[in-house]
């Protein structure tokens, strides 16, 4: 549940480069080569499954030095990836990513 005022955007197909930050991105652990398994289908939409999946948030990125700053859960602490092998993985577990956005609320603050 979001508190009033916060949407959940779905950035699913969009390049690693233009995704919002801070952005929910579904990757590998550790960034692994994906072992899929299955594809499953959602909305006419098809999703590989992979046996070594991991959703990490993107915080930032610098895509000219190859680095990318995110919060992974197995990990302690902000962790730094090559962009380059993020954004592999990323396209080949089918660029799936969320964010949470700030709407204005209507009627509020006038």
């Amino acid at each position: 549940l979001l508190p009033r005022g916060y949407v959940v955007g779905d950035s699913t197909g969009t390049q690693l480069a233009n995704i919002h930050i801070p952005s929910y991105v579904y990757v590998t652990e550790d960034l692994e080569d994906p072992v899929f398994y299955s594809e499953d289908s959602v909305l006419g939409k098809g999703y590989k499954l992979a046996h070594n999946p991991q959703a990490m948030v993107v915080l930032g990125m610098d895509i000219l030095n190859d680095t990318v700053s995110v919060v992974d859960p197995m990990k302690e602490g902000i962790q730094e990836y090559s962009y380059s092998r993020m954004e592999e993985v990323y396209d080949l577990m089918g660029r799936q990513s969320v964010y949470i956005a700030s709407v204005p609320i209507v009627g509020e603050g006038e």
